[in-house]
């Protein structure tokens, strides 16, 4: 039966793929089945939902593998379909793919099934990440063991494994063998396990730290997460850390070498000291004494940290011209800086070289010197180079080019000094280089001697010097004539060292000194270049050409020359002397020994000590000669028939070695006190010398050399005598035992030795103070210093020392606590004054001055204490020298109150009496509770009773209290007084006084019986007891039987600011604020300061009586509020601090500036200005610092106040270099600080403020030169400011009142009165070049440039089209006024064209033009002259050009101008408009009057006749007699001024201008031609008009012309025209262009363009015949009929 078929996909197994990878989808991967058996039916595969992370991919025919969404059975299975993995990520976990599908087989398509794909994901996996360690400075292998990553699920090499670097190490680099990786650097797993990765520290390990740099690992394109890896550096403790940065420091200053610029260190902070192998060459080293700032430590071998932690040392530069400088040292410690310390064996030294380069910034500090001074020989007449050889400057600064000197001639009196190559050119400024290259010639005029003045300056220095200048006939002299030595047989150069001559004359080259043979040599031969030749010049022997050629024969020669120079000669012979082979061996010395010499006597120099060897001379032969005798005594030849030494101890002296031999030479020792001498000899043994022999002489002295040093002991203690303290620094005495014999003890202590300890020595032996036995011991008195004699004493030798002392400075310890000597009950009187002496109250202190005793005291609760200065001014602390002179008062005041005339006052009736009465009071019943008492001028009180009312007002008698038992709160007391002023008197009076708490009175602020305050010390505290704070008196206001029970508190509402309140071992605080009278009275209170730097606290509290038995609590009323004040004693705890940045202060050369706190501040929280004291160790060196009211008087001492005050002054010396000054400054507490202030000085300088060209008008020969053209200003004090000419003017000279001047003055330009005149009428410009000066300073090498301008105007914003012709008029370049006042046609001449176009003429009456470089005004004026621009404005909308031109015109200057144009791009759509109306100008003569009279310039300098006819312009011009004179009244100004210049024009220059038109020429065409061309031409015409009304009538409208016609600038008046008769018709003649068979039209066609662009149209009037044509349409020029026939007489075209 017949089944129906159907399919069944019957393999769907999936695929299985690595990632990144592809897998083949194979028949048994995916298969169908057609009714269950295999088929050859079309099956297909549509993808209904493709892979998420891959591809399925057909290869195609080509190879090429395309992702595709359907796929065959047949592809399958050729093996043409596979998954490709395209997922580049990373996956954490295990993802499978899939691809979903539907079957078509012959248009049956099946469900939707899915393929499964299981991919293996690849993972990356970081193994090992351990931290490098690194220990030295040195590479470090980064290896597997430190970095390693795996993958999984796909297999990845080593090789493929990449790291990626995202942040490289920051403290080193990372390496790839030497490469160094850098952010987003590939190094690979296979680098690592290949130990090609590696790490290098940067710099020296400090101290323990980590480095790292972040990576992440790429496989098969995977990128990992970030990771990080460490570097751990352990640093080396015991490695020395060395900081050298070198130094910069100014020629011959000095610099502070600090812990920043050089500096050894370890980690565990070892002590180093450096000793300095190598000093600098060019200058020192030098510790700064902080102890004694003026003084220092010279030349120094070593240093500590100490010294450049201080910073105390200090290099000084020598002030040599050199630009480096360096010095050597070595660090070196002997162990860690902690004691305690377990140090390992091979760690107990370390030591390190360390080179410092120091670099010198040189200064321009040193003025020219003159090297070569020599007298100038001339012919009388005549003339000769100045060279080097005559006239040599040098400058000692290093980088400075002695070419470069300047010399600078005054006037010469017998000649000049001018330029060689222009003899017409003088010279008064040149260069050093030009005396070396020639160039510098002196011309003789005048007498035969003078002097004459030359400056040299290097620019910044000055100095002159003269040079003498001698004239006389021509010679030749010999300058020298050293004859030759030569070897046997062989020859020998004659050079200019053996035979040289000078002369006077111009000799230019060395070939002009010939020297002419005129007898040979016999023994030999002169060679010239080898060949034998009887003459040769002084170039020949400057060149070493010149060769004596020996024979062999003879011991000496001779030969003969005439030197011959121009006509002079002279003869000279030349000796040449022969030596043997042997004699050039030297002479050996032998047996050189040092001579040694008792003070004061005479050593034999004997052949043992010195002698000369040579093997062909004998000693008589051998000559020995003093070069530099001995410096402390001499040598003397002895006399043999004297027997002793003779001859002047000073003369010069030469022996042989012969008087060596004999014992006739003798040293003498004579100048005392020294220890060696030394003398060099020379030796010559006929031929050979041998220079420089130096002989030493040890002096033994006649007393024993001992030299001592000051030490310093500690007070009680003991110091070792050491060799450096009890020196003898002589050789001669080193192995000598002698004794120090003590010759004055010390008072204070005494000598031991250490093995007989407190026995005193008197003396002691020089191997004892060798070994370190011997020492000091200080007594332990208070005293200071102390001081013995010591003197050496040498038995053996018999020989002694000067005595010597050695001081001891000892320093103080503070271990004595001072001891109350006296300390007496004083008793006073109630309210007296009374003096507190030394037998009252004294303290004694062995180790503190009185001064340094200080006394704290409570305030007495009677009184205080004061000063006698101020008696009124409560103390709290004083010291015994105070006492001790008399200054300490106590003041017992009570409860005091003056009667003053308010409260008691009496009169009489009779006051207006001129006579004073006297009312006394006396006391008849004396006061219960007090007393009255009257205050004496000393302030001693004593009772009264009896007072007057002078007394009672002048406050003097006093109610004092004094029962205060019976005294409640408040009580009343009186007194009965009667009052009498005789003869009158009163009945007795009672007087009540009140005495309450509650009364307030000056000096009594507190109601309490003691509230007085507290002092303390800053950062201390005190103790407040009851009198300072007593309230118990409050009871008072109680019932008596209540008072016991009830007691005093206290609450603090405020507590102090800075500071604390402790009661027993708390702190009072907010929450627990109270205190009880009854613990101030027997434990007291504790005030504690906070250290802060405030001068005064206080707290509030207050106090009540409260009931015992009741609570602490404080009552709404019945309290009493006051305030505790707090004084604090500042304690000088602050070091002072420099506040001012940059220590720099700028002042102008030689002038004098104020030194502000804006220039120099130091603050000290804890001194006032006045306590900051400032010393000057190193005084500036281009200046000093001085005080205000004593300007001239130098200053080393200043405070910080002075400054603040404008105190301190700087006053500059004048020098142009800066400087500085080094101080110091403290408040007399702490270490001072040092640094240096930089003084810069601004130099004293010109500066031009206007330089502006002087512009001479063209036709004028004078104008003036102002401030305008040429002003300078100086900032130094002389304000005069002098111009001098340094070269002279070419074409022209300076007048200041018609007077010819060279130099004039800065008033000159300001007045006006300066001039320049021109002389030379063919110059369009000049030069002025001068120099400025002051008294002060200069400024040289300016120059003023002075042109001609020319008399023209010029179109300002002239606009042409871009490759159209432009015709030039009158208004765009117009010198009508040039010509109108010189008569004549200007001509222009292009002296530099247009960069984009070019000039052209028309030529004749044709179109035919040319180019041209020259053309006249009447050109541009006939329209003859046009511009052709041809630029490239590609991309831009214009472009500026220019022409320059040189305008001239008869018997006026030439002058340079310019026409500057605007080029411009065509406009397509604009069009030519045509006018056909145009006037009739028909002749030559109205042609050229109607361009004279309508063309207006843009610009006028000068007034413009006008006329009508060329024939009157001339007429007009021959009747003026003055061209440049007046004109209608008028007279011509220039810049508002009246021109200076005269008349200049001859007579004939009145006669028509060249370039005025003339006739028009007859025509030459035969009649029979001209008549049927002039009817064809007609009949042409009539049709080109008609055709051109046709054109016009077809425009719609009118084009914009390309360039914007210019502004009419024509005058009101009207333009001459000929004039129309009414009977004669009017008929317009319209003139037709010229034509040829080519037109030349085409001349200014660009190879773009066909037709020839065309000008803006120009108004009728405006325009002349032939631009009017040239402005019509380019059609309409083709139209028209281009020939012009000739008409007969009276024919015209209508």
């Amino acid at each position: 039966m017949a089944v129906p078929w159907d399919f069944e996909v019957v393999i769907r197994t999936g695929a299985v793929v690595q990632q990144g990878g592809a897998v083949l989808i194979t028949q048994s991967d995916l298969s169908v089945e057609v009714n269950g058996e295999p088929h050859e039916m079309e099956t297909r595969y549509a993808i209904t939902h493709p892979p998420q992370f891959g591809q399925i991919q057909r290869q195609g025919s080509s190879g090429e593998w395309k992702q595709v969404s359907t796929f065959s059975q047949r592809s399958i299975d050729r093996g043409r379909v596979r998954y490709h993995s395209t997922f580049r990520g990373l996956q954490l976990e295990n993802i499978t793919d899939h691809f979903k599908f539907k079957v078509n087989i012959e248009g049956k398509i099946s469900e939707e099934l899915m393929f499964p794909i299981t991919v293996h994901w690849l993972k990356v996996i970081l193994l090992k990440n351990v931290p490098l360690k690194v220990n030295k400075i040195s590479r470090q292998i980064l290896n597997s063991d430190h970095l390693q990553a795996v993958t999984e699920g796909v297999d990845v090499t080593q090789r493929e494994l990449h790291f990626k670097l995202l942040t490289p190490p920051k403290k080193g680099k990372l390496l790839v063998g030497n490469k160094i990786l850098k952010t987003n650097s590939i190094f690979s797993q296979q680098n690592i396990s290949d130990s090609k990765i590696s790490y290098e520290p940067q710099e020296r390990l400090r101290e323990d730290t980590q480095d790292t740099f972040r990576f992440l690992i790429v496989a098969k394109h995977i990128e990992s997460k970030d990771y990080t890896f460490r570097i751990n550096f352990e640093a080396d403790k015991t490695r020395i850390i060395v900081t050298n940065k070198g130094l910069f420091v100014k020629e011959g200053e000095e610099k502070l070498i600090t812990k920043s610029e050089l500096f050894a260190q370890t980690l565990d902070n070892r002590t180093f000291q450096y000793k300095i192998t190598r000093s600098p060459q060019h200058g020192k080293l030098k510790l700064v004494n902080f102890s004694d700032p003026l003084g220092s430590h010279d030349s120094i071998t070593e240093f500590t940290d100490q010294d450049l932690e201080g910073e105390r040392l200090m290099y000084v530069h020598d002030d040599s011209e050199t630009q480096c400088d360096e010095f050597l040292l070595v660090a070196s410690t002997a162990g860690p800086g902690q004691e305690g310390v377990v140090r390992h064996l091979d760690t107990e030294h370390l030591s390190i070289e360390i080179k410092v380069a120091i670099s010198v910034e040189l200064r321009n500090d040193e003025k020219p010197v003159r090297v070569v001074d020599k007298v100038f020989h001339v012919v009388r007449n005549g003339q000769r180079l100045l060279t080097l050889a005559d006239l040599c400057y040098h400058d000692p600064d290093s980088d400075f080019d002695d070419g470069q000197l300047l010399y600078t001639r005054r006037g010469i009196p017998n000649g000049d000094l001018v330029r060689a190559s222009d003899p017409t050119q003088k010279l008064y400024q040149f260069r050093q280089d030009d005396l070396r290259e020639g160039r510098v010639l002196f011309r003789h005029k005048g007498a035969d001697s003078a002097r004459f003045v030359l400056f040299v300056t290097d620019g910044v220095h000055y100095t002159s010097s003269l040079l003498e200048v001698t004239v006389s006939d021509p010679y030749i002299q010999i300058a020298n004539n050293t004859g030759l030595v030569v070897q046997r047989g062989e020859g020998s150069s004659l050079t200019a060292s053996n035979l040289s001559v000078t002369t006077n004359q111009d000799v230019r080259t060395d070939h002009e000194i010939e020297f002419h043979m005129l007898q040979p040599p016999k023994h030999g031969r002169v060679l010239v270049n080898h060949s034998v030749s009887h003459t040769f010049s002084q170039h020949d022997l400057k060149q070493g050409h010149v060769i004596y050629r020996h024979d062999g024969s003879g011991k000496s020669d001779m030969f003969n020359l005439r030197v011959k120079v121009k006509e002079i000669y002279v003869e000279v012979s030349v000796y040449v002397q022969v030596y043997s082979e042997s004699h050039q061996r030297h002479a050996q010395i032998l047996l050189i020994k040092t001579l040694v010499v008792e003070e004061g006597k005479p050593v034999k120099l004997s052949r043992g000590r010195l002698q000369a060897v040579h093997e062909d001379n004998i000693p008589s032969e051998a000559m020995f000669t003093i070069r530099i005798p001995p410096m402390h005594g001499y040598l003397r030849k002895s006399l043999p028939e004297e027997g002793s030494l003779g001859g002047d101890a000073k003369s010069p002296l030469t022996f042989t070695q012969q008087d060596i031999d004999d014992g006739d030479i003798f040293y003498v020792q004579t100048v005392p006190g020294q220890q060696q001498d030394r003398f060099l000899l020379d030796v010559v043994n006929g031929f050979q010398a041998v220079n420089g022999i130096e002989i030493l002489v040890d002096i033994v002295p006649k007393q024993i050399p001992l030299e001592v040093q000051n030490f310093t002991v500690q007070e009680g203690g003991s110091k070792t005598l050491l060799e450096d303290y009890l020196k003898i620094p002589n050789k001669y005495f080193e192995g000598v035992d002698c004794e120090f014999v003590l010759l004055k003890p010390p008072k204070h202590g005494y000598v031991e030795n250490s093995n007989f300890p407190r026995v005193k020595l008197m003396k002691f032996t020089r191997k004892q103070v060798e070994n370190e036995l011997i020492y000091y011991v200080h007594d332990d008195s208070e005293e200071l210093l102390d001081n013995f004699t010591v003197f050496a004493n040498s038995s053996e030798l018999g020989k002694q020392s000067l005595p010597q002392t050695l001081f001891v400075t000892v320093e103080s310890v503070n271990d004595e606590a001072p001891v109350i000597t006296v300390n007496k009950i004083l008793q006073v009187w109630a309210n007296s004054v009374t003096e507190i002496t030394r037998g009252d109250l004294c303290a004694e202190d062995k180790d503190s001055s009185p001064q340094d005793l200080t006394y704290w005291v409570t305030p007495p609760s009677n009184g205080h204490l004061a000063l006698q200065s101020f008696p009124g001014q409560s103390i709290q602390n004083f010291t015994q020298a105070q006492i001790n002179k008399g200054q300490l008062i106590f003041v017992h005041t009570g409860s005091t109150k003056p009667l003053s005339s308010g409260d008691l006052r009496a009169v009489t009736n009779d006051a207006d009496s001129k006579g004073n009465r006297t009312v006394t009071f006396t006391v008849i019943s004396a006061p219960r509770l007090g007393r009255l008492v009257r205050v004496n001028s000393d302030n001693s009180t004593e009772d009264v009773s009896v007072f007057t009312q002078n007394l009672v007002s002048e406050q003097v008698i006093l109610y004092q209290h004094v029962d205060r038992e019976n005294t409640g709160w408040t009580a009343e007391d009186s007194f009965t007084f009667t009052t009498s002023s005789p003869p009158a008197a009163l009945s007795p009076e009672e007087f009540h006084i009140t005495i309450s708490y509650e009364v307030t009175e000056p000096g009594r602020q507190s109601r309490l019986l003691a509230n007085t305050g507290a002092f303390v010390k800053e950062g201390g505290k005190v103790l407040i007891d009851q009198s300072n704070l007593d309230a118990s008196n409050l009871l008072l206001k109680l019932p008596k039987s209540q008072r016991s029970s009830y007691e005093i508190w206290f609450q603090v509402i405020s507590l102090p600011h800075h500071g604390t309140i402790i009661v027993g071992e708390r702190n009072i605080t907010k929450g627990k604020p109270n205190f009880s009278q009854y613990i101030v009275n027997k434990f007291g209170i504790i005030y504690l300061h906070d250290d802060s730097e405030s001068l005064a606290d206080n707290f509030t509290f207050a106090v009540w009586p409260k009931q015992k038995s009741k609570s602490i609590t404080k009552p709404e009323t019945d309290f009493l509020e006051e305030m505790f004040n707090i004084t604090i004693s500042p304690v000088n705890d602050q070091a002072p601090e420099i506040k001012t940045k940059g220590l720099r202060l700028k002042v102008l050369q030689g002038n004098r500036l104020v030194v502000g706190p804006e220039n120099l501040r130091v603050e000290d929280l804890d001194s006032p200005p006045e306590e900051i004291r400032y010393m000057i160790i190193r005084s500036p060196n281009n200046g000093f610092l001085a005080m205000a009211h004593h300007p001239d008087i130098p200053i080393h001492h200043f405070t910080q106040a002075d400054i603040d005050n404008s105190q301190v002054w700087f006053v500059q010396d004048g020098s142009p270099s800066s400087g500085v000054f080094y101080f110091s400054v403290t408040d007399g507490q702490h270490r001072p600080l040092y640094k240096l202030f930089h003084l810069d000085v601004i130099p004293i300088s010109i500066t031009l403020v206007n330089l502006t060209d002087l512009l001479l008008p063209q036709g004028q020969t004078t104008v003036p030169i102002t401030n305008i053209h040429l002003s300078a200003t100086t900032n130094g004090r002389s304000p005069q400011i002098t111009y001098k000419m340094t070269w002279p003017l070419q074409h022209g000279h300076l007048l200041v009142e018609n007077q010819k001047v060279i130099s004039f003055g800065q008033e000159d330009l300001y007045s006006g009165r300066l001039f320049y005149h021109m002389t030379n009428l063919t110059a369009s410009e000049d030069q002025l070049y001068f120099s400025l000066f002051t008294s002060e300073s200069n400024l040289t090498g300016q120059m003023l440039n002075i042109r001609v301008q020319p008399l023209l105007c010029v179109m300002s914003n002239l606009t042409v089209t871009n490759r159209e012709v432009y015709h030039l008029k009158r208004k765009d370049l117009d010198a009508t006024e040039l010509a109108n006042r010189t008569n004549s046609d200007p001509k222009f001449e292009v002296i530099a064209s247009a960069a984009h176009g070019r000039l052209v003429r028309r030529v004749g009456q044709g179109m035919a033009i040319e180019n041209t470089t020259l053309f006249t005004q009447s050109d541009i004026n006939q329209g003859l002259l046009m511009l052709h621009p041809y630029a490239n404005l590609t991309g831009i909308d214009m472009l500026n050009d220019s022409f320059t031109f040189l305008l001239k015109a008869d018997h006026v200057q030439p002058a340079i101008g310019y026409l500057p144009f605007t080029i411009v791009p065509p406009d397509p759509l604009c069009l030519q408009t045509f006018t056909p109306d145009v006037s009739l100008l028909a002749t030559a003569d109205n042609l050229v009057t109607s361009d004279h009279s309508q063309e207006k310039p843009v610009v006028s300098s000068g007034p413009t006749a006008k006329t009508e006819t060329l024939g009157k312009l001339t007429q007009t011009m021959q009747q003026e007699a003055d061209p440049w004179g007046q004109h209608h009244g008028e007279e011509p100004t220039l810049d508002g001024k009246t021109s200076l210049t005269r008349v200049i024009w001859p007579p004939d220059t009145t006669s028509a201008s060249p370039g005025a038109p003339t006739e028009p020429r007859e025509n030459s065409y035969p009649l029979m031609v001209i008549v049927p061309l002039a009817m064809v031409v007609f009949l042409l015409i009539v049709t080109a008009v008609a055709l051109c009304v046709w054109l016009l009538g077809q425009k719609v409208e009118k084009t914009k012309p390309l360039i914007k016609p210019q502004t009419s600038l024509e005058p009101t008046t009207p333009s001459p025209r000929p004039e129309r008769s009414i009977t004669v018709p009017t008929v317009t003649v319209t003139p037709l262009l010229k034509s040829s068979s080519s037109p030349p039209v085409s001349l200014f066609r660009d190879p773009q363009n066909e037709q020839m662009a065309s000008p803006a149209t120009e108004p009728v009037e405006k325009c002349a015949p032939w631009e009017t044509w040239m402005n019509l349409d380019p059609d309409m020029v083709n139209l028209c009929r281009q020939t012009n026939p000739t008409l007969k007489h009276n024919q015209y075209w209508v």
